[in-house]
């Protein structure tokens, strides 16, 4: 028998052995399943309900979510309620004023598509003037990166900074396991240093200063140091002097600050305030070149508390140019952060002020939130202390309390005879008899032979009571039962204590290392000081830039041109609308403005809810069962991806099978993990096939070389290819992964695209059970997400991942790793759910959602056919049909000429082409280098995303300017010859050209053709196509042209520059005639999508 494709035993031990989430880890999953007990069985156990006390999730346990925030929101998420009379009754002044302000900084308005990868600039101008009015000191908005919430960012720097078991990180312990967690999970070291319980949790440097110097003996090159203010799990807000200190020792040092100041409204004492460590940075006279520091910062936490919209940021300041674009390049992995996330960042960090409409309700419940959580928190505080064997320091910050048990020896034994940690123990029994659920410290980490507990202040202040008096019930019995004896110290503790955190042991020290000499110290701490792109994680910088971060797209960016992203439907932005402000379903004007379904399915969504609703939806689409338990909700299709990744790649000699051409997340993941990419070549012959032999052969082939392949990526429909794989072809697959024990990973993002009637959409899900396979016969990773498809609701960033023939073992470690990031956005799940469950026939919005969606797909197929027909009519293209996706992806017979120009600028031929179209005429494509290609040949990706009108005027330019005309020159001239072509109008453009020194053989040049040399000093741009202006080595101005003849006079430039342009506006007018409204007409091409019109021949007239 074969073996099982994926078992615990042959995936990553990383995430297996190290990778521990305590926060929602044994105690919170048995919890669940005694919830769910309570709800089958009621008054099968000794309480009513569970009371969660173990994680910072505030709306979970009752806070109301700020109303301003939430208007503003729900303005955003459905822009057409700005256009009713009734938003005026409905929202505060300000919250309109401030939707409306946010909307126009979004390209389009368009709060459903991709945003800039550090996010729209406008928020983060907005967050950078919050943070400037914070500290008292300027922020730049470039210095800003938007993130799901905080735990993006952190994994980000984890991964830029450690590059093997020897780069360590300084954490404190006790520490939120988030950051142990990540540098388990990326291969580092986490160096530990202990916070002073006995001063309330202080910080002290000279443990610091042992701890990296120990670290430095065992060969741990220590990168960065973690510090959380307000303290999670301990509640401690640092002083002043004390943050002076660890800014002058980071100095010092050369290391990274990680600054994790996600509660910073949460303070609860009057004689502490909340200084940020830029702040104190700047008030000691450090400039920003002085101290690369991390700042991150979220809107899960303060009295806002909105975990579930998974916004958040990171500023990054003291770091090189180049450093920053390889963070750059890691956060354009996943494209972007969702808007509504976003959105809230920048209301968090500029909430309404005095003279707001809003003002006085903000300032009510702002208050109103931290003053009860100040009054739960030292009720809690004085129960923990009235109780024999419980210690507890002040809570002046956070949402958590941390108190130390001093727990029996009976207690310890029975601990270790259930093979548990004693904390863990003790939060089991608790649970078990109270329903109070609790984090144990060993979570958290705590110094050995002492045990804590971690129990947040976020239950209702009207359920403190009753879980005060539980938990005392609770221990005194505890207590008295076991017969407190003499408290358990030493090795055993120590032991248990290091065989129940194993992420808290992964120093990897050199056995036997000599302690090096001063100079050999300071050695080190130099090479710490200089952080620079050699000292990046090497997977990092052999990341290929992210096509959305690449050449051509940067060049786009800074020619400032965009493509219309397709409106969002309505009738899922109406529910959005109304989940992110339920106070509109109280209001009696919300029903002449919302539809009544919408009303209804907002009403009907809860969260537990959405999973059954996508497997309702999966099991409609395949007529097989689906379960919610196979479901992940996820913030689009790249995050399970690189979960995914992580679970299955264990080192270089772990393969994955990918397609080529294909998306770059997949090639990029693969990078940044270390595997090696086995492709396999799609078949374009044959309409982008999937050939099974070269599959085979791929295969045979990585095995050989001894790569353990691990799984098969297969993107159905194609990106950037746009086919649909045949139902035939699919059983292949299926058989091949079955036989081979590959994890079938499966694309299936493009579902709804479907432009061709002889093609039709089959889950591999479907196709498995279709051919006699249950779930036990083949392991198999379904991907979909809410960005594509007719929806295109690309800034939303909701997903979900399918697990099938997984075991329950298995399962358990994807759900670990699904935990390091708390949640997907909730407006996300939202999204997926009613992507998978639209209105149906007889719901009200049924008419308007079918017009909707058949709009958008009748538009997007013949738009893709008539970009096909396009290029198959230009000379030196061919290109499929695109029978699905969002774009085409032609191939480019480029002459030889291009191709020697191309390396004489040191770039790839296809890039050079786009470069040279972008520059000519104003499209953005994307080099199909980006996606792999056959050796030898050229693409480019084009999608057919471009509204209509758009789409018109992009045949056009294609047709007038491209092969015929801008590639002519280098048929007939040297590629050391520049040529100015009239479009270009940035003088930077053309000086980047100079630089790269280019000259040719005198035989080779152009009639009256310039080569440029080190001679040469300044060239000029000339308004006119095919001249060429410079300065001889006398500083005479020479304009020359590239035909037989005499050199020019600026007089006679400027004549023939007025009669090439109107020759060229009478060429453009009438070819326009031809092409634009002769050529094409449009109004019969709105057919419908099954019967696309072939357009090919009148193209070619």
């Amino acid at each position: 028998m074969a073996a099982p494709s994926v078992a615990v035993d042959n995936l990553n031990p990383k995430v297996v052995l190290n990778c521990e989430y305590a926060v929602r880890g044994e105690i919170v999953i048995h919890a669940q399943r005694l919830q769910q007990q309570l709800q089958t069985q009621p008054g099968s156990l000794p309480f009513d309900e569970i009371l969660y006390c173990n994680i910072g999730n505030p709306q979970s346990l009752g806070q109301k979510p700020v109303t301003f925030f939430r208007e503003v929101i729900a303005l955003c998420d459905h822009p057409c309620l700005l256009e009713k009379e009734e938003t005026k009754s409905l929202f505060s002044a300000d919250a309109i004023s401030r939707a409306t302000t946010i909307l126009a900084s979004i390209p389009g308005r368009a709060t459903g598509a991709y945003s800039h990868s550090q996010g729209i600039k406008g928020l983060r101008d907005a967050i950078a003037a919050g943070i400037a009015s914070r500290d008292g000191y300027p922020a730049n908005a470039d210095d800003i990166f938007l993130t799901d919430g905080a735990s993006p960012g952190v994994h980000m720097m984890m991964q830029l900074l450690l590059r093997n078991e020897k780069d360590g990180i300084l954490c404190p312990i006790p520490q939120y396991p988030l950051y142990s967690a990540s540098i388990a999970l990326h291969g580092g070291a986490l160096v530990p240093y202990y916070l002073n319980e006995s001063t309330g949790w202080g910080l002290e440097i000279s443990d610091l200063k042992k701890q990296l110097e120990d670290s430095r003996l065992k060969g741990i090159d220590v990168r960065a140091l973690v510090v959380i203010n307000p303290g999670n799990p301990t509640g401690q807000v640092l002083a002043e002097e004390n943050q002076r200190d660890i800014v002058k020792f980071c100095k010092n040092e050369g290391l990274v600050l990680l600054a994790d100041e996600v509660y910073q409204e949460n303070i609860y004492v009057d004689n502490k305030k909340f200084n940020s460590f830029k702040k104190i940075a700047r008030s000691m006279g450090y400039n920003e070149d002085d101290l690369p520091l991390v700042s991150f910062q979220s809107v899960s936490k303060g009295y806002y508390g909105e975990c579930g919209k998974r916004g958040g940021y990171m500023e990054i300041t003291g770091f090189s140019a180049p450093v920053r674009e390889q963070i750059y390049k890691v956060a354009s992995v996943n494209l972007c952060s969702n808007i509504t996330g976003q959105i809230l960042a920048s209301l968090v960090m500029n909430p309404p002020k005095a003279g707001d409409a809003s003002y006085a309700s903000y300032k009510a419940e702002k208050d109103g939130i931290l003053q009860s959580l100040a009054r739960r928190a030292k009720a809690l505080e004085n129960a923990f202390n009235s109780l024999e064997g419980i210690t507890c320091n002040k809570t002046e910050g956070a949402m958590y309390l941390f108190p130390q048990l001093s727990l029996p020896q009976k207690a310890i034994d029975a601990a270790k005879a259930a093979n548990k940690a004693p904390d863990a123990f003790y939060a089991l029994r608790l649970l078990e008899a109270t329903g109070i659920v609790v984090v144990p410290g060993s979570g958290f980490g705590q110094v050995p032979g002492t045990w804590h507990i971690r129990c947040t202040i976020l239950p209702q202040e009207e359920k403190i009571p009753a879980i005060i008096s539980r938990f005392k019930a609770f221990h005194e019995g505890f207590m008295a039962a076991l017969e407190a004896h003499h408290r358990h110290t030493g090795s055993l503790l120590h032991s248990a204590f290091l065989a129940r955190s194993p992420h808290l042991t992964s120093l990897t020290y050199i056995a036997g290392s000599i302690a090096p000499s001063p100079a050999a110290n300071e050695m080190l701490r130099a090479a710490a000081r200089a952080l620079t792109v050699s000292s990046l994680n090497p997977k990092v910088l052999a990341l290929a830039d992210h096509h959305l971060g690449g050449l051509v797209a940067r060049r786009a960016q800074s020619m400032q041109q965009e493509l219309d992203a397709n409106p969002a439907s309505h009738p899922f932005s109406e529910v959005l609308a109304l989940c992110n402000h339920p106070h509109l379903l109280d209001r009696s004007e919300a029903s002449f403005m919302f539809s009544s379904d919408a009303i209804t399915r907002a009403r009907e969504i809860g969260i537990e809810g959405l999973r059954d609703a996508i497997a309702a939806g999966i099991a409609s689409r395949d007529g097989l069962p689906s379960y919610s338990e196979d479901i992940f909700l996820t913030d689009g299709a790249a995050a399970p991806v690189h979960m995914m990744m992580h679970l299955l790649i264990c080192g270089k000699k772990d393969g994955i099978l990918c397609p080529i051409p294909s998306h770059s997340l997949y090639t990029d993941s693969m990078v940044l993990r270390g595997a090696t990419l086995v492709p396999y070549y799609l078949d374009e012959s044959r309409g982008w096939s999937v050939n099974i032999s070269d599959l085979k052969k791929q295969l045979d082939g990585a095995r050989a070389k001894g790569i353990a392949v691990r799984g098969l990526v297969v993107v159905n429909p194609g990106n950037p290819t746009g086919q649909v794989l045949v139902e035939e072809n699919q059983c292949e697959i299926v058989e091949l992964c079955k036989n081979e024990c590959l994890v079938l990973l499966a694309d299936e993002v493009y579902q709804e695209n479907i432009y061709t009637d002889q093609k039709k959409f089959n889950s591999f899900k479907k196709v498995a059970r279709s051919i006699g396979y249950g779930e036990g016969d083949i392991s198999l990773v379904s991907f979909h997400s809410v960005s594509n498809g007719y929806y295109g609701e690309c800034g939303r960033r909701g997903g979900y991942m399918e697990v099938t023939g997984f075991s329950s073992e298995v399962r358990g470690e994807v759900y670990k790793v699904a935990s390091l990031s708390a949640c997907s956005n909730i407006s996300g799940q939202i999204l997926m759910s009613l992507v998978m469950n639209p209105p149906k026939v007889g719901d009200e919005s049924y008419p308007s959602y079918r017009a909707e969606r058949d709009s958008i797909l009748s538009s997007l197929s013949c738009c893709a056919e008539a970009m096909v027909s396009t290029f198959n009519s230009m000379e030196g293209m061919t290109c499929n049909k695109a029978e699905g996706g969002i774009s085409v992806f032609p191939s480019v017979r480029l002459p030889p000429r291009a191709i020697e120009a191309a390396e004489a600028m040191n770039t790839e031929p296809d890039v050079f082409y786009a470069l040279r179209l972008l520059e000519s005429t104003g499209i953005v494509v994307v080099p199909g280098s980006v996606f792999g290609q056959v050796p030898g040949t050229w693409h480019f990706r084009c999608t057919i995303l471009p509204q209509e009108e758009k789409t018109r005027q992009i045949i056009s330019r294609f047709n007038y300017n491209s092969m015929p005309s801008s590639m002519d020159s280098l048929r007939c001239y040297s590629p050391h010859t520049i040529l100015i072509p009239k479009t270009i109008r940035s003088r930077n453009l053309i000086r980047a050209s100079m630089d790269s020194s280019f000259s040719g053989p005198e035989s080779k040049k152009a009639p009256n053709s310039v080569s440029f040399t080190s001679k040469v000093n300044k060239v000029y741009e000339d308004k006119s196509m095919g001249i060429l202006c410079y300065t001889d080595e006398s500083g005479e101005l020479i304009c020359e042209g590239f035909d037989e003849g005499p050199r020019l006079t600026w007089q006679d430039m400027e004549k023939i520059n007025r009669e090439k342009e109107l020759k060229a506006e009478e060429d453009r007018r009438e070819r326009m005639m031809r092409i634009g409204v002769a050529g094409i007409d449009w109004s019969s091409l709105r057919t419908a999508v099954s019967k696309p019109v072939s357009m090919g021949e009148e193209l070619k007239k």
